[in-house]
């Protein structure tokens, strides 16, 4: 079973497993209307919509490794891929980053289109030091973004990620459980595809791939 959302009620979960392709928007075969409904894959209608809700938007935060303000405006005319998670994830998070890495390697000089964009969803631990520390293990082309717990709130509403901290116990920090989807913006910042955690890298490079020649709409 794949691996989609930690926390999720079940029938979503359910639906997930259904919907276990990866989908981009504009490509593909047509999906049925129950995955659709569930906000997993984007409606007919393009511009950045899941079963018509947006997907993206305007933020502001502070790139980690610089100190610099950053907004969403500041990559346009570039693909983002873009990653929920934070530096004391246990499991799911360094897999999926490895994994990104690891299609971008297959994917070779056509991967550099592509930013990649790690965002926090725990910024009273990831401060712009530690998030710097934690991105360069992966690669110095990862971006981590932090920023206030506001301006966190505001990003993970504007992508639909799911959050829930759970408390820690004695002797144990505490966990965020949270979505795992990795999202793909075009050079206009609108939704390009959304891929679930576990996509194998060769899978994930293609569909990429396939994606990034697509001009932006």
């Amino acid at each position: 079973m794949i691996k989609v959302l930690r926390g999720v009620g079940l029938a979503l979960m359910a639906v997930i497993v259904i919907a276990f392709a990866v989908v981009s928007v504009g490509g593909g075969s047509l999906l049925p209307k129950l995955e659709r409904m569930a906000g997993l894959v984007p409606d007919d209608s393009g511009g950045g919509t899941v079963a018509g809700a947006s997907i993206g938007g305007p933020f502001t935060l502070t790139n980690a490794a610089t100190g610099a303000t950053v907004t969403d405006q500041t990559y346009r005319g570039h693909w983002m891929l873009v990653y929920f998670g934070y530096t004391f994830c246990p499991d799911v998070c360094p897999t999926d980053l490895q994994r990104i890495f690891a299609a971008f390697k297959l994917m070779g000089p056509k991967s550099d289109s592509i930013t990649p964009i790690f965002v926090t969803v725990d910024p009273a631990r990831d401060t712009a030091p530690a998030l710097a520390r934690y991105v360069a293990l992966f690669s110095p082309r990862l971006i981590g973004l932090t920023g206030s717990q506001t301006a966190i709130d505001s990003v993970v509403s504007a992508y639909r990620v799911y959050v829930s901290k759970v408390p820690g116990t004695a002797g144990a920090p505490y966990l965020v459980n949270h979505s795992a989807f990795i999202y793909l913006m075009n050079p206009e910042g609108n939704l390009a595809g959304i891929y679930p955690p576990d996509t194998n890298a060769a899978d994930l490079a293609r569909l990429l791939g396939q994606a990034v020649t697509t001009p932006a709409s």
